[in-house]
């Protein structure tokens, strides 16, 4: 049965006008009546103020007077005998006298204005008269004891006896005084109180009457706007609990009807919103699970749906580590963390195989709690960092193999240096080998000037010379060999700088195609960031039905802006890589172009160390002809002399040669100590 409300047809504003003014027109009559009870009370209270409160205040004054007579009295005869100190009390004493007096005259004054003590303005005369007498009789007696000295307290009090009548009057009259005004007090304090239970009763009947209209019109306004609010109530509680199609029965007009009208927009505004903002949640590339505070699983995104492989129907309602348990994270999971500890979030980057291989996550969880600290929920993204593992682990690798080549660079540059070193060695020998061959030239010319005196010694020098270039021979063709493993070495120190550079190229093009993956990862963190934006944004306008919402694209935003910086820290770590890989890459350049010079020089120093061979075989020849010819020969003196002097230009050129040999396997012993220093800086940078 429908329910007819009063009014039902006026709309709210014409309601609460009626009913306020209503309100309003008792609540002035109240008022008014309160104001003339307090008004009447406020002239009553200043009535008795003025003049019974103050008679009072006065005979009190009179009387505290009187008792400082007395007191000064007594003070004024115990000090008979001290006259600086009796003059002292009597001063005080004609001090409280004059106070006494001018009370005495007020109240005279206030006795005489009041309407209440007419029949008793006898009083204050009195009160002066006996006043008067009490002062003049204590002058007296005051002057007489301070001129007799040796008279005693007793005999004072007792010669003072008649004038204490004075103040004795004095007091009566003062209690007279005092029992009146009290009893006018009474009397006007009755008087109040008749007139205030009047008012009282009036009040008690207005305030019944305004309470009885006042719970009248609140019932008509209660009842015209609660059944209506009731239906939008009842309706926006089923929108709430999940039902947004759910539709009202209840024909509303007016407000009302305009105040459902804009429910039934936001709801459909928030619908729209929802599927919006679902769409922009199942767009993130990272799965999003979201649980309450039992760590039930109650939302999930469809990157989350394709990692569990279960549909959301079947996912609502389970226990996260029934789903996502320990076996996955590898230990506690981030939500198990901060639900056990209370934290406000935790985060964990853990190994887990899936399909015969294993991949790498980011897993962070959050609390999720309302403005008052009150925890409904958590949220867990996981976050697939697997391509930026194997980045770090290529690089790893890459940089361990550097290392290695440059070992072996290094240990290469040392055999080059230790062969090298020895190389110097026997070519300084064989060119020492030379300048005794040229000196032992020049003695053998010289010896064939003399030939014409005994050929004998001749062909005695010429076997020594023989013997001699043998030796040269020897050591030339040792020296030949060894330039010849330098050669060598130097070929395989080539090879290997060769592949050093090859694979340093090959660690660069790694690191650029790692830093071109890290320019993937960064732009998708800023899609996932902006579409993170746009959602909290929605989630703002949705108002509280977004609030989840705007969290769970909080932490998506915060989770992007991390991922950038993470991005960013990785990239600069493979900048970093791309640098020392192009420096050491460089600086295999370097090595090979130095390795190729000293095997340019290493192979030179190699012939002209035949030449030399060769030249010495032709000087042991020679001096093999020598020899036979001055057996032969001896009268073709001049013959032999020519003969002579070609093997001193043999063995000037040898000499020649033997010293640019030493250069040269100096220079490689340089290069060598070059290679050797080239490799220690790549083994710094590394």
């Amino acid at each position: 049965m429908k329910t007819i409300i009063p009014g039902q047809g006026m709309t709210i504003k014409v309601r609460l006008i009626a009913g306020l003014g209503v309100l309003v027109f008792l609540t002035v009559l109240l008022g008014g009546v309160g104001i003339f009870a307090l008004e009447q009370g406020k002239k009553d209270l200043s009535h008795l103020i003025d003049e019974q409160v103050e008679l009072r205040d006065m005979a009190d004054a009179i009387r505290y007077g009187a008792a400082q007579h007395r007191r000064f009295e007594k003070d004024l005869f115990l000090n008979i005998g001290d006259r600086e100190r009796q003059q002292r009390y009597l001063a005080r004493f004609r001090e409280a006298s004059a106070a006494l007096g001018a009370d005495i005259e007020r109240l005279g004054r206030i006795v005489s204005a009041s309407s209440a003590m007419s029949e008793h303005r006898r009083l204050p005369d009195v009160l002066k008269q006996a006043h008067a007498d009490y002062v003049r009789a204590f002058e007296s007696l005051a002057a007489e004891t301070m001129d007799d000295p040796d008279l005693t307290p007793q005999e004072a009090n007792r010669r003072f006896g008649s004038a204490k009548e004075h103040i004795y009057l004095l007091e009566s009259t003062t209690d007279e005084i005092v029992r009146l005004v009290t009893h006018g007090l009474d009397s006007y304090i009755e008087l109040i109180l008749s007139r205030n239970n009047t008012l009282r009763l009036l009040m008690i009947c207005l305030t019944v009457f305004v309470a009885a209209a006042g719970a009248g019109a609140a019932r008509w306004l209660f009842r015209s706007v609660e059944v209506p609010l009731a239906a939008v109530i009842e309706h926006t509680e089923q929108v709430a609990d999940g039902r947004l199609d759910h539709r009202s029965t209840y024909r509303f007009s007016g407000e009302m009807q305009t105040l459902f009208g804009a429910v039934e927009r936001m709801v459909q505004s928030i619908k729209e919103r929802i599927l919006h903002n679902q769409a922009i949640i199942n767009g993130v590339p990272d799965p999003i699970i979201v649980t309450d505070a039992g760590c039930m699983i109650t939302s999930v995104n469809a990157a989350a749906l394709e990692l569990l492989g279960k549909d959301e129907k079947t996912l609502a309602g389970q226990a996260l580590t029934s789903v996502l348990g320990r076996d996955f994270h590898g230990g506690e999971s981030p939500v198990e963390t901060i639900a056990r500890s209370g934290a406000a979030g935790h985060a964990l980057t853990f190994a887990h195989a899936s399909g015969g291989q294993e991949r790498y996550y980011h897993a962070r969880a959050v609390k999720l709690a309302d403005g008052g600290g009150h925890v409904y929920g958590y949220m867990e993204v996981l976050q697939d960092i697997t391509s930026v593992k194997a980045g770090e682990l290529n690089a790893l690798r890459q940089s361990e193999r550097l290392a290695g080549i440059a070992r072996k660079a290094e240990g290469i540059a040392a055999n080059v240096a230790e062969a090298s070193g020895i190389l110097e060695e026997q070519v300084t020998e064989a060119a020492r080998g030379a300048d005794q061959q040229q000196q032992r030239s020049s003695e053998s010319a010289t010896a064939m000037e003399e030939m014409n005196a005994t050929v004998r010694e001749v062909a005695q020098n010429a076997s020594d010379t023989h013997l001699m270039t043998e030796d040269v021979r020897r050591k030339a063709s040792h020296g030949a060999e060894l330039v010849d493993g330098v050669v060598r070495a130097v070929d395989g120190l080539e090879r290997q700088s060769l592949e050093l550079r090859t694979e340093m190229e090959q660690l660069g093009a790694k690191a650029a195609d790692t830093g071109k993956v890290l320019g993937v990862i960064t732009d998708i963190a800023d899609q996932t960031n902006l579409l993170a934006l746009n959602a909290a944004i929605e989630a703002a306008r949705a108002g509280d039905a977004g609030r989840g919402f705007a969290v769970v694209a909080d932490e998506v935003r915060k989770l992007a802006e991390k991922t950038m910086q993470a991005t960013g820290e990785v990239e600069q770590v493979i900048m970093g890589i791309q640098q020392y890989t192009a420096r050491s890459v460089q600086a295999t350049e370097t090595a090979v172009r130095a390795v190729s010079e000293s095997r340019g020089l290493a192979g030179e120093a190699g012939r002209m160390l035949h030449e030399i061979v060769g030249a010495v075989h032709t000087a042991s020849d020679q001096v093999n002809s020598i020899a036979t010819a001055a057996e032969e020969q001896a009268a073709t003196s001049e013959e032999i002399n020519r003969i002579i002097m070609e093997v001193n230009e043999i063995s000037d050129d040898t000499a020649q040669r033997m010293a640019e040999a030493e250069h040269a396997v100096r220079s490689l012993s340089g290069e060598a100590a070059a290679l050797r220093a080239l490799i220690d800086s790549m083994h710094d940078e590394t």
